[in-house]
């Protein structure tokens, strides 16, 4: 009984990309991009086609009803013949190599020589995670079991070797599951950390040239590239401009008086000067100039997307985003334009001014509760 138990529990459920001979020649597609290791045992959905490694797929699915790239239900189907051929014709490492084994065996027969061939059998506690010898996991796993880790839905501590019943029978599961259909589930991998990491650490200009070679070299996926540059871009300038707004507000309502003075010399300049430029340039040159500035923006700031770099999206709901942006782009300027033209300076100014005035109050209610009573 005991040996079968461990059998089951030393099935291959990840292989990491680090194992594969060769492994800079295996396309991408070949591997799980929850774990960023081999594709073992390969799922797919049946929306996006995209695949998934067996047990990550199951863990996935413990917690979320979505698939990892967004489709609203999770429906599994087998991967394909064609992926099974090539993924036997690559060869991997045993697990076992840090201890001393040499074998390197192909996709289909790995699983039997770590099972029952291999001389320096190891297995992974179920617990941490830690590589070690056969011989040695009974006694590591009882003392781990007993370090305490605490459930997720209701944040009570529990031993790890608990823990897991105890996430099946969570008072608050049920609860909790209903937000699940309505939150876009987040992958957040050591090897998405890594490529996080490896944008923050390179200067903003190396990041733009590294971007426009990524762009370049795969040309097949420009298209998902280029959209996650934009969008991070995008959304790294709103955060500035709602960030600067809230500064400069909190600062010039400080003094009442100089708030409203600001408001009225903003509001004067606002429907002087923007009707001026936007009588200069056309439609066109505003989306290609905000198209361009958000690329190279979000080339700069890309570390905090980076991870997504590496997840495609469905080509229909990228086309629907690059012919949705401009037309929403056109239909923003042209109520700007209507905006200026019809709407009165004291109705900018009346907003402005209620805006601040809120914004300050919010400021100083919160500072309020930080300083000690």
């Amino acid at each position: 009984m005991a040996n079968s138990m461990l059998t089951a529990h030393n099935r291959i459920e990840y292989i990491s990309s680090e194992r594969i001979c060769n492994g800079e020649n295996v396309p991408k597609e070949l591997l799980c991009p929850i774990c960023s290791g081999l594709l073992w045992r390969p799922h797919s959905c049946a929306s996006c086609q995209n695949l998934f490694c067996e047990s990550c797929i199951s863990k996935w699915l413990r917690k979320n009803t979505r698939c990892p790239f967004g489709c609203e239900t999770y429906q599994d189907r087998r991967c394909s013949p064609q992926i099974r051929c090539l993924l036997s014709n690559i060869a991997i490492r045993c697990q076992s190599t840090p201890f001393g084994c040499t074998e390197i065996r192909s996709y289909d027969t790995l699983e039997g020589h770590q099972l029952n061939e291999c001389q320096y059998s190891s297995i992974r506690c179920r617990y941490c995670e830690h590589l070690m010898l056969t011989e040695g996991i009974e006694t590591h796993e009882q003392e781990c079991g007993q370090q305490i880790g605490s459930c997720h839905k209701c944040n009570q501590p529990f031993p790890l070797c608990s823990l897991e019943q105890h996430l099946t029978t969570c008072s608050l599961n049920n609860r909790q599951q209903p937000l699940q259909h309505f939150l876009l589930p987040i992958v957040d991998t050591d090897a998405e950390q890594e490529i996080r990491m490896k944008y923050a650490n390179l200067p903003w200009y190396r990041r733009i040239s590294s971007l426009i070679h990524l762009i370049l070299t795969n040309p097949f996926d420009a298209l998902h590239i280029i959209f996650i540059i934009l969008n991070t871009g995008f959304f790294f300038l709103v955060g500035l401009v709602i960030a600067g707004f809230v500064m400069v507000f909190v600062y010039l309502f400080g003094n009442i008086f100089v708030g409203l003075i600001s408001v009225i010399v903003f509001t004067g300049l606002l429907h002087f000067i923007a009707p001026w430029i936007l009588s200069l340039v056309n439609d066109s040159s505003v989306i290609l100039f905000s198209a361009l500035t958000c690329f190279f923006v979000g080339c700069s700031a890309i570390y905090i997307n980076a991870h997504l770099l590496q997840n495609k999206l469905p080509i229909k709901l990228l086309l629907s985003m690059y012919i949705g942006a401009p037309i929403a782009t056109k239909i923003i300027l042209v109520l700007t334009r209507l905006y200026f033209l019809w709407i009165p300076t004291s109705v900018t100014a009346t907003f402005t001014t209620a805006c601040g005035i809120f914004i300050t109050l919010i400021y100083r209610y919160f500072s309020s509760l930080q300083q000690p009573s």
